[in-house]
């Protein structure tokens, strides 16, 4: 559990010092709550026993198509080390350049998304995948997950 920034807060929103600042910085100064900035092993954005891992959409399929099986690992991960995971995708399949077609996409969202089960015993659980357009959604978005969370009020709207 991270220290805590401020002593009326108890509350500290982590960001993955790798995410792309002018990203970050949208989440950050919008963020009701103290943001620390460190290196994570899991998540892009945590909060207690919520993670969020961010994605652009290239990079989804990149990772989904790896042949280190990066997505899947983080899946993983995600539903191992938290209760409320996420994977949060921004952008359009169109502006993706891969051979990878939109079905294969869906395909690989409803994987995570979908319980698995092996008769009737569910062997792997689902997590929330949410897919939007822009980044400034995605921003918006990443603030309301955690907002409704852990309790929170946004100071300012993020104009989406």
């Amino acid at each position: 559990m991270p220290k805590k920034l401020r002593k009326s807060y108890d509350k500290v929103l982590l960001i993955d010092d790798r995410e792309p600042l002018k990203f970050a910085e949208l989440v950050a100064e919008n963020c009701p709550i103290p943001i620390e900035f460190r290196r994570l092993k899991t998540g892009d954005y945590v909060c207690e026993d919520v993670a969020i891992e961010r994605k652009r959409i290239d990079d989804f399929v990149a990772s989904m198509i790896s042949k280190k099986k990066r997505l899947w690992k983080q899946y993983d991960r995600l539903k191992k080390e938290f209760a409320f995971p996420y994977i949060l995708i921004s952008g359009n399949t169109q502006d993706v350049w891969s051979n990878v077609s939109d079905h294969a996409v869906m395909g690989g969202l409803a994987s995570l998304a979908c319980p698995k089960f092996k008769g009737n015993v569910l062997v792997s659980r689902p997590i929330t995948v949410i897919k939007v357009d822009t980044d400034e959604q995605l921003a918006y978005l990443i603030l309301k997950v955690m907002e409704r969370h852990n309790k929170l009020k946004l100071k300012d709207v993020i104009k989406i």
